[in-house]
């Protein structure tokens, strides 16, 4: 399988992992952080902001699987938005009161960074050896 195809396919299936996050968070809030054993903020304005963030974000990353043009600007986004993201959560867990399901949606975006590091090195390595 083509090296960029396979980049693509991870990008767009970020973005859907993205947008599925947000819209359980912007549309379910309540139920969300019943869900993830989070106590229940006085103002549900928060947790739904960003859930529309997380959809915002999606819908970047998803213009690199729309087209290849702009794959190796959403692989970038991805590889710092998720560095950002594993750099709060696991602190949050392991130094604050942060519940299990941080620790694990800190992993998965660490899984996520790692997968997308490699194939963009991957690709564009190989790329830069033809030019």
């Amino acid at each position: 399988m083509d090296r960029r195809r396979v980049l693509r396919i991870v990008v767009g299936l970020v973005a859907l992992h993205s947008i599925t996050l947000g819209v359980l968070n912007w549309l379910f809030a309540v139920n969300w952080i019943k869900v993830m054993r989070m106590s229940m903020p006085d103002v549900v304005f928060w947790p739904r902001q960003s859930g529309a963030f997380l959809i915002s974000l999606g819908l970047a990353y998803g213009l690199g699987a729309l087209s290849s043009r702009h794959l190796r600007a959403s692989a970038m986004v991805i590889i710092f938005s998720k560095s950002v993201a594993v750099v709060f959560l696991f602190p949050e867990y392991f130094f604050r009161d942060a519940p299990p399901a941080i620790f694990f949606a800190g992993l998965g975006d660490l899984c996520i960074l790692i997968v997308v590091i490699v194939l963009a090195w991957w690709l564009y390595q190989h790329s830069a050896k033809k030019e």
